[in-house]
């Protein structure tokens, strides 16, 4: 019988459940932007302008609380390159390594 890694599977859930709160999918704001810019009743656009803004607000918010936690680390290097997303881009092509792992035995 096969053995689970409850933990690893639990922070793989956490995960994938803090990005579907946060994150829209690239056609869905398409399919969004699209409607907007066909639409032309007032009431609707307005709809659908606060449609968008509730959309930027969780994207935009990268602020943390957190209580004696060390050192700040800067995220972004004096050439723009944004290191949190390069690690993100990292840590991603390695998730089918980690569900592969979920699975003990």
């Amino acid at each position: 019988m096969a053995q689970f890694n409850y933990q690893l599977i639990e922070e793989v859930a956490k995960e994938l459940y803090i990005r579907a709160l946060k994150f829209l999918p690239p056609d869905v704001k398409a399919a969004l932007e699209k409607a907007y810019a066909k639409e032309t009743d007032d009431t609707d656009r307005s709809i659908l302008k606060t449609i968008f803004q509730n959309i930027e607000n969780p994207e935009a918010i990268y602020k943390l609380w957190v209580k004696d936690c060390g050192p700040l680390i800067v995220a972004m290097d004096a050439h723009g390159k944004h290191l949190y997303f390069e690690a993100k881009a990292k840590a991603t092509e390695k998730l089918p390594e980690i569900y592969r792992q979920i699975v003990v035995g």
